[in-house]
Formats: structure tokens, sequence, C-alpha cells
């Protein structure tokens, strides 16, 4: 198996470099016209790196906001940013040093600065947070640093942007707009779960990489983190969490923030790899966010991490216990995994891969319709008080697979009818691993 990061490609990449609260993560996320990077005024809100191709008066380009630098930093989690900066510095061809023109020139500027320089990298110094003409009388100490001009902007206000980007830009080859949309193709893979089931560790697993930032403390992860892999011709963008986690359980506001971009993750993906402990078992906040998932519509895998922390290593067993809990994940595949020996991690992507495919059936409508009549005396339709009658059926939608049954009544219609409907379709055109939405229309046009 064969993986690659699609950024390796050849297009050019630009990093976003400075200390904490410099307003990297703000001018990121104008360059990329969105809010992807969490932008909060609390030091060390960013920690991994986040990448995102983007497009520039038809120049492409990867773009990575990095963590804040905070030199000689005792905290774990704070070294491991420092690395990360680092290895965002060696992977760019050109890095975007971004200064805080509200608080001027400081020594934490002149240290990174000296670091910079050595990287023999093209940088240039972004001066942010100039929103005015009297701020701009400030730019000249910046020269201070040894880099070429200062160019002041404000990533809040769209200040002085477009000479940056042109500067940046230049040289970069064109591309068509078209090109940058297919380039951001592949399997939206969205990886979620509680904080600290493995979700960062899981990710690093399948790229062969440190790429996010994994600590034993729950929440390491904050923003949503997109990642090309391809594994032969299939193309995934692995899409790493913050740990969502009850609304009682946030304590600080930049958590609720993480949380809104890790559900915004689940609404843009095609399929979730749902993590759970395999020492805790399948806990209260396992089951709110499978409920989650499965009511977005979107496929589904369970992957029982930490597997090799299990003493009695049965999958058999561990699977009753999980369907005795929930029964409804009998429709999705479960996968039992360990980050730490790499067991059965690899294989997540051929799952995906079948799930997917799963999720884009589409039956024809006289088979489905077959498939109708013969149940008219079976399960609920068997009792003489049913008074529901089927007439036909349509497939309306796929990802997830969604049917019409018009039916005599749809005021009759019962969780018993459903759940029989559902389970004959799955039991006759598969759809292992993906919700099915039915809904049901009634002689006079009423629906539900």
């Amino acid at each position: 198996m064969k993986i690659m990061h699609k950024a390796a490609s050849g297009i050019p990449k630009v990093a976003i470099v400075g200390r904490p609260n410099v307003g990297k993560s703000a001018l990121f996320n104008r360059i990329i016209k969105a809010r992807k990077a969490i932008v909060y005024s609390e030091v060390g809100t960013t920690r991994d790196r986040v990448s995102q191709e983007t497009v520039f008066k038809g120049k492409r380009f990867v773009l990575t906001d990095t963590g804040g630098f905070i030199p000689d930093d005792a905290d774990n989690i704070l070294k491991c940013v420092k690395e990360q900066i680092k290895k965002a510095i060696t992977e760019s061809e050109i890095l975007l040093f971004v200064c805080d023109g509200q608080s001027g020139l400081v020594p934490q500027d002149i240290e990174l600065a000296a670091l910079l320089r050595k990287s023999e990298k093209k940088i240039f110094l972004v001066v942010n947070k100039v929103d005015n003409k009297k701020m701009e009388e400030d730019i000249p100490d910046f020269y201070q640093l040894g880099l070429d001009k200062p160019y002041p902007v404000s990533a809040l206000h769209n200040l002085g942007m477009d000479e940056l980007l042109d500067s940046v830009a230049r040289g970069f080859p064109s591309v068509e707009i078209e090109d940058k949309e297919k380039g951001m193709g592949g399997i939206k893979v969205a990886i979620v779960g509680r904080p600290n089931v493995g979700k960062s560790s899981f990710l690093n697993c399948l790229l062969k990489e440190e790429r996010s930032i994994v600590d034993e403390r729950p929440g390491t992860t904050r923003d949503t983190i997109d990642t090309y892999l391809k594994d032969g011709e299939t193309e995934f963008i692995l899409i790493d969490t913050a740990g969502l986690r009850h609304k009682r359980k946030i304590k600080e506001a930049v958590d609720v923030y993480s949380m809104a971009r890790a559900k915004e993750a689940i609404e843009r993906s095609e399929i979730c790899l749902v993590l759970i402990d395999a020492y805790d078992g399948l806990v209260a906040d396992d089951l709110k966010i499978l409920e989650l998932v499965s009511n977005e519509g979107k496929c589904c895998i369970l992957c029982v991490n930490k597997w090799d922390l299990v003493e009695d290593p049965s999958f058999l067993k561990y699977q009753e216990r999980i369907y005795e809990r929930a029964v409804f994940l009998k429709k999705y595949p479960t996968l039992f995994t360990s980050t730490k020996t790499k067991f059965n991690v690899y294989n997540s992507l051929k799952y995906i891969k079948e799930m997917v495919a799963n999720s884009k059936t589409r039956v024809p409508t006289p088979q489905l319709n077959k498939l109708l009549s013969s149940i008219k005396l079976k399960g609920p339709f068997s009792s003489k008080r049913n008074k529901l009658r089927l007439n036909y059926a349509t497939q309306t939608a796929v990802q997830p697979p969604t049917f019409l049954v018009f039916v005599n009544n749809w005021k009759l219609v019962s969780e018993e009818h459903r759940n029989f409907i559902e389970n004959l379709l799955r039991r006759n055109f598969g759809f292992f691993g993906a919700p099915i939405r039915l809904g049901f229309r009634g002689a006079k046009g009423e629906k539900i």
C-alpha cells in the first residue's frame, strides 16, 4: 500500500509563523476565505499545523498555519508545538513571519527572526493589526529584524492583503480554477470521538508521521485538520477533530469553537471513523456522538481503539457487549484497532472505500417495488389490525440512501413499520455502514 500526501505534488507551500497571539490564524482564515483555523485571544490556541490548498488570482499554493512560537518552555505540549513549527519551516518554500503592529517589536520577534534567517527560506515580514495611518508610523521599527520591507496589514479588516499576496504568489505557476477544485477531491473522512481516545495518534499512524500533536492530556487537538492521503488510486481527505464532549464538561471558551469545528467536520464528511476507548467500553458520550453522526446521514465505522489494553481480547464477546448496549450498531462495521501496535489501522482505508460505495448504491424502482409487494403479509403488515398499505416506492437520493414510500395513510406508519422496511432493504440491497432515510407520503400528498 502506497500512502502519499496530496500536497507533495509540487504545489508551492507557504507557512505562517510567529509568536502567540499576533493574528496568525486570522491571517490564515483571511487568505483562504474561510473560518477554518480557530481565532481566539487566549495565548496558545493553535497547536497543530493546519493546512489548506488555496488559489489567489489563478495562483495555487498550500497555506499552513502553525502554533505560536514560545522559546524555552518546559510544557510538553508547547515543546510539541515548537517541533510542528520547525517541520512547517522545513517543508515550506516561503514563510510569512507575522508580528503584532499594536504591541510593536518584542524580544521574541527578534529571537524567532534569527531562527528563520537560518532556514535560508524566502521570508515575508507581515506586521498585522495595522488598522490606521497612525499605526503605520511605527512600521520602520521592524527593519531592526534584518529582513526585507515589512508588509503592514490588517487581517481583521482586510487591509493590505492584496499587496502582500501579490508579492507572495509572484512566480507561482498559474492554474485553472477547475484544477484547484479537482485537487480538493477525495473521500472526506472525519475522525471523531471523545477526548483522548487516540484520534490524533490514529491519523499519525495512517500518515506514518507526527502530523498532529499527541499528548496524554485530553483536548490537545483544537482545530480540525485536513490531510491528504492516497491509497492506490483512491484519494482521501482525513479530518482530525477536537474531542466531542458533553456541554457540562466544556470549561474553556475556546472549547466551544473546537466543538463547533468538530461538528462542521462531521457535516462536510462522507464517512466518520468514530473512535472509542477499548478499555472504557461504549459510554454515554460515545452514544451521543454516534447519534450525531447518524442524524447527519453519514456513513460510520466504529473503531474500538487501544485494543492492546484489553485483557481478554475476544472480538466476538466485546462486540456482543456493544450490541447489548446499542443494537443499532449492527448497521455499522466494528473495527478493533491499536495505534500503539498499528493493529488494523491501515485496514480502515479498505472499510472506508466499501462503506462509501455502499452509500452510493441506487436501487432500480422495479426491483424496489417487487420487494415491497412481497411484504404485504409479513411482519407488522400481517396483523389484521394493520390498515397500512404500501402502494409503491422510489429511491430519491444517495449518500445517504433515501427512499420515499407511498402509502394509503401516512398517519398509520409506526416505528415498527420503519424498522421492518429498513431491515428488508439492508438484507436485499446491502447499505452496510450507511444510514437509510425513509419518507412516507399519503394518498392526499401528506408526508413524513
